[in-house]
């Protein structure tokens, strides 16, 4: 099973709407293809926060902040592919552009078109956040309920995160 992680970080442009970093990878195939999160593999022995991290600044050229929250993980049903979340705001001034040859345009999105440009895996976490800014002006830390939501390709299950550790996703005949 492939596993990565990724970032959604987002800002509060001058207009005062939220803008969210994504990435778009390069090449002829991925020319008419959908944006996603800055993300990738883990490396041995790195977690999926450490990988996140890692991957945004490798892919954006963008550090993450100190904080940031676990918003859970999407498993691609058809691939099998698991992908983490961590959500935060950026740091001040930061300034996304394609840090490797992989990526062709890094930019910070309004939400609106950012739904619209992304892989149907990744709408899991925008939406989330969207529902955090709404409700605390924020991504939420600590306990979250068990969210298990289905959509055309992926399945999204919410789980507790264990340092060091990933756990193997649910199945579908979990629910």
């Amino acid at each position: 099973m492939t596993i990565s992680a990724g970032t959604l970080l987002y800002r509060i442009n001058e207009m005062g709407a939220v803008e969210v970093l994504l990435v778009h990878h390069s090449g002829e195939s991925n020319k008419d293809r959908p944006w996603s999160l800055p993300k990738g593999m883990l490396d041995e022995d790195e977690t999926p926060e450490d990988a996140a991290r890692r991957e945004t600044l490798e892919e954006a050229g963008v550090l993450p902040p100190p904080e940031l929250t676990y918003y859970g993980y999407v498993r691609q049903v058809k691939s099998g592919r698991v992908v983490h979340c961590f959500a935060g705001a950026a740091l001040p001034d930061s300034d996304p552009y394609d840090a490797t040859w992989e990526i062709d345009k890094a930019a910070f999105l309004p939400l609106a078109e950012a739904l619209e440009c992304v892989y149907p895996a990744n709408r899991v976490f925008i939406r989330m956040l969207i529902d955090d800014l709404m409700t605390f002006g924020r991504p939420i830390t600590g306990e979250k309920s068990n969210y298990i939501e289905a959509f055309d390709t992926v399945k999204f299950v919410w789980e507790e995160p264990v340092e060091n550790e990933i756990t193997e996703p649910k199945s579908e005949d979990d629910e």
